[in-house]
């Protein structure tokens, strides 16, 4: 933390005193990436995916990989670098990684040796397709980023079932009021949607129906392979909606519900939530089901980091839950607030800024004026 460039972040990575983490690294001139981590050197000739014989030297672990045999990427010609619990060599598009180096046993389980970007999962997936875009990136679009609620499986999930109820049309005027806000969708989980409310039912029906293996090739990379004219794919997929309008309509007693009646946040009231982390999107609120149908998110991402490399830094960040545990503070719920509004708050940097927006401190608030003079 206390490193001023790139060099010094290396050479205080490179000691090896953190046995993992990835870390992402960036000033006016540089971004950097490693996949960090203290991985013992290992014999060859044994499957390391097994138990392994103890009674022999030829087991025991050797010295750790030195540091630059970790996997690392700095400035790539993508002009990005990410991770979303995704595997090293796809922290960016066309990263030139191999999976198996370091050394076979690296990753858990062991990968093909010529893995691609079928091994993103849906949160990945939607960051390559953003930020490989070919623009210039503003402030806002880094925001909305942190907020992004798009469903990848949407774009399977919707034309099945579109198809399928086109081939046979429903008698049940609910069902068709539930297909005319899918086929309308924006494939947003935003507060304000009521077909994301249809579409969220119908993945827990369809789930407990056919089986989660089966409801998770929705929100695989392999998503595309689905077969859209199966007719076993379209019965399964208009059983599940049928099912999961059903529920709606037990649970609330009217089957159009808008997802921030349903997703919300409670801390000292109770506000409207988009994102969802069933279908893995960027903005992955969840929480318990209460036993009025409400979710309660707490979890599912802990904070959002939007930095602009000026002089000095310009920040923004959220902590989407909240931070005061005081119930009577001001600040005990207005994160959760502006995390409803999709917002972020300024975050104070330098000991000018720090001094002017304080409203308390522990101890003397003259040692920051010391700081500063």
């Amino acid at each position: 933390m206390k490193s001023h460039n790139l060099p010094e972040f290396k050479a205080a990575v490179s000691k090896q005193l953190m046995p993992r983490w990835n870390l992402l690294y960036s000033d006016t001139n540089n971004i950097y990436w490693v996949h960090n981590g203290n991985v013992a050197e290992r014999a060859d000739g044994f499957d390391w995916r097994k138990p392994i014989p103890g009674w022999t030297s030829a087991t025991e672990w050797g010295p750790y990989l030195p540091f630059k045999a970790y996997p690392q990427l700095e400035n790539p010609p993508s002009g990005f670098l990410q991770n979303c619990n995704n595997p090293p060599w796809v922290a960016t598009k066309n990263s030139g990684l191999k999976p198996l180096e370091p050394a076979p046993y690296y990753m858990r389980p062991v990968t093909k040796a010529d893995a691609g970007e079928e091994s993103l999962n849906t949160r990945g997936e939607r960051v390559f397709q953003v930020l490989g875009e070919e623009k210039k990136f503003t402030l806002q679009d880094m925001v909305d980023l942190g907020f992004d609620t798009y469903n990848l499986a949407a774009d399977v999930v919707v034309p099945l079932l579109t198809r399928a109820y086109d081939a046979n049309p429903s008698t049940d005027p609910r069902v068709t009021r539930a297909m005319k806000q899918i086929r309308d969708w924006d494939r947003r989980s935003s507060k304000e949607s009521v077909a994301f409310t249809y579409v969220y039912y119908w993945g827990k029906a369809y789930g407990d129906l056919f089986s989660k293996p089966k409801f998770a090739r929705f929100n695989s990379y392999s998503r595309k392979n689905i077969d859209l004219n199966s007719a076993e794919e379209q019965r399964m997929a208009r059983t599940a909606l049928e099912e999961g309008v059903k529920r709606i309509e037990k649970q609330f007693g009217n089957a159009e519900v808008p997802w921030g009646k349903i997703n919300v946040v409670v801390r000292g009231g109770s506000f409207p939530l988009g994102g969802n982390a069933m279908f893995g999107v960027l903005h992955p609120d969840e929480g318990t089901t209460q036993d009025n149908g409400e979710i309660h998110c707490n979890d599912g991402w802990g904070h959002l980091l939007v930095v602009i490399e000026s002089d000095p830094k310009q920040i923004w960040t959220l902590l989407p839950y909240g931070q005061s545990e005081d119930k009577s503070s001001p600040h005990y719920n207005d994160q959760a607030k502006l995390h409803s509004e999709r917002k972020v708050k300024r975050f104070w940097f330098t000991p000018e800024d720090i001094f002017k927006h304080s409203e308390s401190v522990w101890g003397d608030r003259n040692r920051i004026k010391v700081l500063i003079h």
